[in-house]
């Protein structure tokens, strides 16, 4: 008889309980000069506990010459392949290989900036593009990225 009513009043009180919801926020960086066109977004637990999520975006090098799906691609989970973002920083790395006819050819696009106040990041990127004769095209500028 006992067992009966505390089973109810148990499943009362376990439902009842306040659970502890983590906050979700985002980073986001944008790039548009004479080299490139850069944009990327992605949403994070705000206590920097597990990994990104949603993450979109795009990279468009401008020029000439270039393959053209290392030229311009969409940026999903699978080529960020480092990210990281805290009080202090954003850093990101960004990785596409050639299709199979382009033997080694890849792009690499590199980012680092550092916090100049609260959720304003300022830095500079790096774009390296390796072609299928192995020689490769090197651009760099400045980048700002934003968080909440």
């Amino acid at each position: 008889m006992f067992g009966r009513l505390i089973a109810p009043a148990l499943a009362f009180s376990v439902l009842a309980m306040p659970i502890n919801a983590s906050a979700s926020g985002g980073v986001w960086c944008d790039v548009e000069d004479q080299n490139v066109k850069f944009h990327i977004k992605a949403s994070q637990a705000r206590d920097g506990t597990g990994g990104w999520w949603g993450i979109e975006g795009s990279l468009e090098s401008i020029g000439t010459g270039l393959p053209r799906d290392l030229a311009t691609f969409d940026i999903k989970d699978a080529n960020l392949t480092e990210r990281w973002w805290d009080r202090d920083s954003v850093r990101l790395l960004v990785q596409k290989s050639g299709d199979e006819s382009q033997n080694f050819a890849s792009a690499r696009f590199t980012l680092v900036a550092v916090a100049l106040e609260e959720a304003a990041y300022k830095g500079a990127y790096l774009l390296k593009i390796v072609l299928p004769d192995g020689s490769s095209v090197t651009r760099d500028g400045s980048v700002a990225c934003s968080a909440e």
